[in-house]
């Protein structure tokens, strides 16, 4: 609310929210402890995607320099498939790349990926998008990593892996057949 009702800055906000929380929810006699072990586990928890963000970052602000995308298009066009059908069985095959955060994760390194391909002029932009939206229906269901598929499976009372087992194989399809879609839309 102080952020965005009364646009405090975010940190300032956060640290009165905890404030606020320890106050109002914490005997006087635990504070100090309390603070201390939330401040550990927010740091334990938000210090690697704050890495993961930060490495994003270089790396698209490298694939923006004018030599890299020189160095870089030789080595991506000759590992990059020009057959749209072979485009479809490449992609298709590296789906699982999405999962646990993988490096066609569109919401970690598939970012600079995408940035690579794009700049790169491998693919247009909106074959870059179709093969990000196929991965993206493979993130949104499957991966065990993600919070609404932890919420669900907790609900279910099983393990984030298994519900990423029992529900793969129908969304690698799903994906398979955005990648056709963006053959024909995009490709050919």
């Amino acid at each position: 609310m102080l952020a965005l009702g009364f646009e405090i800055p975010i940190i300032p906000s956060l640290l009165a929210g905890v404030v606020f929380a320890l106050i109002t929810a914490v005997a006087w006699r635990e504070m100090t402890t309390t603070a201390l072990r939330t401040l550990y586990q927010a740091f334990d928890v938000a210090a690697p995607p704050i890495v993961l963000f930060i490495a994003i970052g270089m790396l698209l602000a490298a694939v923006g320099l004018p030599g890299a995308v020189t160095a870089l298009s030789p080595v991506v066009t000759a590992i990059s498939p020009s057959n749209p059908w072979l485009f479809v069985l490449v992609f298709a095959l590296m789906v699982p790349l999405s999962l646990y955060r993988g490096p066609m994760n569109i919401f970690g390194l598939g970012a600079g990926v995408a940035g690579v391909l794009i700049s790169g002029n491998i693919y247009p932009a909106a074959a870059v998008l179709g093969l990000m939206a196929s991965y993206g229906q493979v993130l949104g269901v499957s991966d065990p990593t993600s919070t609404q598929t932890v919420w669900a499976s907790q609900y279910a009372g099983i393990r984030p892996e298994r519900s990423m087992l029992s529900t793969l194989p129908y969304t690698w399809v799903i994906a398979i057949g955005g990648l056709i879609l963006t053959v024909f839309l995009h490709l050919l």
